[in-house]
């Protein structure tokens, strides 16, 4: 189910392999002298919102047969000093316990770009718990995956200590449909997708999107040919998308609407 360009698809299996075979690696005293301060696997999903970062975690996780410990950093980081480091030591111990994969979302919200200038003890205190949390994630035994939408907000000293980082562009036109193809299939049938053949061509070859929108546009597409007792068509996949896009104050242009709309009976 993961649609995703070959760069990106390349990235993930190098990194599942590693994860595979990495315990093996580690037994010889040779290779352990080389990497003393840890042989922790964690890699940072970094691109925009919708374009698989989340559901390459969940993917990986189900590859390597473990549990997905998902924690929102956000939530973790906090005003109080020494609570930050507290929380992360407490939340890596429960998840060694359980041999899980960890996900840290919005990673940004913790290894922000560390202050040059002290002003307060405050910024002396946010210093200290992104570098706590650095070398934590460096030593925790099992795999880590971190995922951002604001890879240029992220401290520079922070990507050394990472095995891997892959981007994850927007999809290209070829990928987008891709995407409209086999989610047209799942959700409304696999007849369905084929009658919209020429439709899916138009939508993928005009309008920059991600497959989270294309995902939530066929739902909603969906769900509104449903209600009126009919087969989704170009025009229910046009509001679905129309809906996605409004949220970042887009929408579909009038020549592209009617090209699309026309094109279900050409």
């Amino acid at each position: 189910d993961l649609v995703v360009a070959d760069a990106v698809r390349e990235g993930l299996a190098a990194f599942v392999y590693e994860a595979r075979h990495r315990h093996r690696f580690w037994e010889a005293p040779a290779h352990r002298r080389l990497f003393p301060q840890g042989r922790g696997l964690a890699a940072l999903f970094s691109g925009t919102p919708g374009t698989g970062k989340t559901m390459a975690a969940q993917v990986i996780a189900a590859e390597l047969g473990q549990d997905l410990f998902r924690v929102n950093l956000a939530h973790l980081v906090s005003k109080w000093v020494g609570e930050t480091a507290k929380n992360v030591d407490h939340l890596l111990s429960e998840a060694a316990a359980l041999d899980a994969v960890v996900f840290f979302d919005e990673a940004d919200a913790a290894f922000a770009k560390r202050s040059t200038e002290m002003h307060d003890a405050q910024d002396r205190f946010a210093n200290t718990d992104a570098a706590h949390l650095l070398q934590a994630i460096e030593h925790y035994p099992g795999v880590v995956l971190l995922a951002t939408n604001l890879k240029g907000n992220i401290d520079p000293a922070f990507f050394r200590r990472l095995r891997y980082v892959i981007e994850f562009p927007k999809p290209e036109p070829a990928l987008q449909r891709e995407l409209w193809t086999q989610l047209v299939a799942a959700l409304a049938g696999s007849e369905t997708a084929r009658r919209l053949n020429a439709v899916l061509d138009r939508l993928s070859g005009n309008i920059d999107v991600t497959g989270a929108q294309i995902k939530f546009a066929v739902l909603s597409a969906v769900f509104a040919a449903q209600s009126e007792n009919k087969v989704p068509g170009a025009r229910h996949l046009l509001a679905g998308l129309n809906r996605e896009l409004s949220k970042e104050g887009r929408a579909i242009g009038p020549r592209d609407y009617e090209n699309i709309l026309r094109s279900e009976h050409s």
